[in-house]
């Protein structure tokens, strides 16, 4: 009876999708079942996912699949095929190194169908772990410097931001300041766009005031409308143009 293999797609951002990121990795899979004789399952797929952090381990497609293995509900010596190992994880050596060992004792043979390495339970030996190993750790120093980084990028820009402007680019209804200052703060505002946008306000409390709407179509959530328009509907940061410049970590790490 022939048996299955569960294909498993990674790549950490939704731009891979539209180049030859999946289409090579599932390909590899389609010609490792073809030359073995296995059933393949393409539902393993994780996309714009980061396996630095673990995420796609711990939410992902990957994640229910683990469940599934340790619940019992994938057969033992069935096939799980990667393209390689750091697609599985890039997190550090400890922990990327038990989640593989952890598969594939509960007998799911691992298969990188790049360079077709088999890592089966009571077939593992020192060769194949050290290149186990040595690609793990290379996967998680990669992102780990990558992280670094963007990192060391994000806390440069927002430190100019405050002495420099970092871009033209503002809401169309503002104009840059000078050399100086942030977007957003302390620009001049177009006259006629200002009084466009009063009689904008002036048109919707006219016709759609807290006390109209509530009245007329939503007496029982006068309060809740209230403290909407007069507590969020003008103070919007789309409204008002406030620029911020928080510190983050993209997500585009391998």
């Amino acid at each position: 009876m022939p048996r299955l293999a569960y294909s498993y797609v990674r790549y950490s951002t939704l731009e891979q999708k539209k180049g030859d990121s999946a289409t090579r990795q599932i390909e590899l899979s389609r010609d490792y079942c073809k030359t073995h004789g296995l059933i393949l399952d393409e539902s393993l797929v994780d996309e714009g996912v980061s396996a630095y952090r673990g995420k796609n381990a711990a939410t992902g497609a990957l994640g229910s699949f683990l469940r599934e293995v340790k619940a019992g509900r994938v057969a033992r010596g069935s096939f799980l095929l990667v393209e390689s190992l750091d697609r599985l994880s890039r997190q550090d050596i400890e922990t990327a190194l038990g989640q593989f060992l952890a598969i594939v004792k509960s007998g799911i043979t691992i298969v990188t169908v790049t360079d077709g390495m088999t890592y089966k339970t009571g077939h593992l030996n020192m060769n194949e772990l050290i290149i186990s190993i040595s690609v793990m750790s290379r996967a998680h120093e990669e992102s780990k410097r990558k992280a670094e980084r963007i990192a060391a990028a994000w806390i440069r820009k927002r430190k100019k931001a405050q002495v420099e402007r970092l871009t033209s680019l503002c809401p169309k209804w503002l104009e840059p300041s000078g050399t100086a200052g942030v977007n957003g703060l302390g620009m001049p505002v177009s006259m006629l766009t200002f009084s466009a946008f009063g009689y904008v306000a002036d048109w919707f409390y006219e016709k759609f005031s807290p006390e109209k709407i509530t009245t007329d179509y939503l007496p029982s959530k006068k309060a809740v409308f209230e403290k909407w328009a007069n507590g969020t509907l003008f103070v919007d940061t789309s409204v008002v143009a406030l620029r911020r410049f928080d510190f983050f970590l993209l997500s585009s790490l391998a």
